[in-house]
């Protein structure tokens, strides 16, 4: 009886090493695994990847906020060229960018506020 419960203990706990032991933020510990997705440029690239389209877009505080607990990146989209001097740069749409979904070793990237390139397919036109 007495092996029977030592046998039972030594079960329980690996048990309960190996479920802490495999999870995905034990495998993250430390800088070096660590990596972010970087989305918005401040240069334009020459030629965006095949079949994406690049955006010219501005980051407000209102992109910004909560931008960590939500799923989507609220944007303006601008003019492909900025305006000739002394004229507004006006917004011609909007446009909600589906943040990548990595690893839990991954996170976004987010600029501070300000007029940035992004490259992307469009899912659909609001």
């Amino acid at each position: 009886m007495r092996k029977l419960k030592f046998a039972a203990a030594v079960l329980c706990m690996a048990l309960a090493l190996g479920v802490t032991g495999a999870s995905p933020a034990a495998a993250c510990q430390g800088p070096q695994f660590e990596s972010r997705f970087v989305l918005f440029y401040a240069k334009r690239q020459a030629e965006p990847p095949r079949g994406l389209v690049q955006y010219r877009v501005r980051i407000t505080n209102y992109s910004l906020r909560d931008v960590y607990s939500r799923d989507l990146v609220h944007v303006q989209q601008l003019a492909d060229e900025p305006p000739s001097e002394g004229e507004i740069d006006k917004a011609v749409g909007n446009l909600k960018i589906i943040k990548p979904i990595g690893t839990s070793c991954q996170s976004l990237s987010m600029p501070e506020p300000g007029i940035y390139y992004v490259s992307g397919s469009l899912a659909l036109r609001i």
